[in-house]
């Protein structure tokens, strides 16, 4: 007999298993997954959806997942509501710091340089609504509530009743005091979870085993939970499904069940039942696994320009987005004749060349000062000196070096990059 046969929970599914493994499992998304939706800029977001639709016959909720996403959404929303308009104050902080510096600092009267200031005000602020996950309407209404109601309909489990949650509790008890999986995790430490929140996902689990056994079906298990009481971890990252898990499932259905991570889950999803997963998706998922869980308010400087980094990158991107939209409409327009998509074609035009002209105009007034600032500061022992000499040294390289959109955004970006170490500096 081979040790495979021997272990079968130490060897990861490959070749045919794998297949018939995504062949035949129903797929279930944990608590987290769900409410991990509530941080995606919205246009990915339904893309997503999307994604989740066109397999929506494999889906399953376990009740405890349910109940898990509609006591802590609206919390959810409050946050995510609360970083996207404190992303929105810090920008305009900056911005109001500039023009205060032009006046206070530099002794320039310019009217240009304020209407400058203004226009980008706008345009940043326009830019930043179109990224916000959450909005102001997202307050009342919550469309992705709406949306999982949707793609979930007829398909969550059933709810224990009392004696049979009270059995799991005690059980869970049990296990967790010889850290069994899983769960433990929510009974220890700084994030340990009073009585009897932290068996939920030991509910969830008993869910998840009757499901498999009912239907005779294996079971992929989407979760975004990367503690130790799911996952073998390395390097501190997820690396493998906890043996334990696996081998329990094996002996209580006779099926076979094997985990993700979202951000892992979509490639085989494109591989292995031709769902097309939008690029948009996968770069946020892999965003929000690798941020940190901290408000924005509360970031240090370094963090604070690794968002404002975050945030250049996404206005690049949108500016790629407008010029193939310009290149795409400026020359049938000619042609076709089309009004409603001449005046698009124009608005986009008016709009790049206003931010070109508004970083023209702020770069003739303002880069000298923070040019100035860049070699006083180099001088001196400082914790955002660093930060502070390389903003300078970009400035450096692009201030003589306009022209189109592109060098425009980018210009505006490392200005905003070196306004917030001037800040913090």
């Amino acid at each position: 007999m081979t040790l495979q046969r021997i272990f079968p929970e130490y060897y990861e599914p490959t070749g045919k298993a794998l297949e018939d493994l995504w062949h035949d499992a129903i797929i279930v998304l944990d608590t987290s997954v769900l409410l991990d939706f509530y941080e995606y800029a919205p246009s990915a977001r339904e893309q997503a959806f999307a994604s989740l639709r066109a397999i929506q016959e494999r889906l399953w909720m376990p009740y405890q997942v349910a109940l898990e996403y509609q006591r802590n959404r609206i919390t959810i929303i409050l946050r995510e509501y609360k970083k996207s308009e404190n992303m929105t104050a810090s920008f305009t902080k900056i911005l109001d710091n500039l023009a205060s510096t032009t006046h206070k600092k530099i002794h320039v009267e310019s009217t240009a340089l304020m209407e400058a200031l203004e226009t980008t005000r706008q345009l940043i602020t326009q830019e930043l609504q179109l990224l916000k996950p959450i909005t102001e309407r997202d307050l009342g209404a919550d469309p992705i509530e709406e949306a999982l109601t949707t793609i979930f309909d007829g398909r969550v489990g059933p709810a224990y009743d009392h004696n049979r949650l009270e059995a799991i509790y005690k059980e869970g008890k049990s296990r967790y005091a010889k850290r069994n999986a899983p769960g433990f995790m929510d009974a220890e430490g700084k994030d340990m979870k009073p009585e009897p929140n932290r068996y939920g996902d030991f509910v969830v689990w008993h869910q998840v085993l009757d499901k498999a056994k009912d239907d005779a079906r294996p079971i992929l298990l989407v979760t975004n939970d990367t503690k130790e009481d799911w996952w073998i971890r390395y390097d501190d990252k997820p690396i493998f499904p906890q043996p334990y898990l696996r081998s329990e499932m094996r002996s209580f259905s006779g099926q076979e069940i094997w985990l993700y991570t979202w951000t892992d889950f979509l490639k085989p999803l494109e591989i292995h039942l031709g769902v097309s997963v939008a690029p948009p998706v996968h770069e946020e998922a892999k965003r929000i696994e690798d941020q940190q869980d901290s408000y924005l308010s509360n970031l240090s400087q370094s963090e604070f320009l690794e968002q404002v980094n975050s945030l250049a990158k996404a206005l690049e991107d949108r500016r790629l987005e407008h010029q193939l939209a310009l290149s795409y409409s400026e020359r049938p327009l000619q042609r076709s004749g089309n009004p409603s998509l001449a005046d698009q074609g124009n608005a986009i035009m008016q709009r790049m060349k206003a931010l070109e002209h508004a970083c023209e105009v702020y770069y003739q007034h303002i880069a000298p000062r923070i040019e100035s600032i860049t070699d006083e500061m180099s001088k001196r022992d400082l914790p955002a000196k660093q930060s502070i000499v390389e903003a300078g040294e970009r400035l450096r390289m692009v201030v003589g070096a306009r022209g189109d959109i592109a060098s425009a955004y980018r210009d505006y970006i490392d200005t905003l990059r070196s306004g917030v170490t001037d800040i913090g500096g």
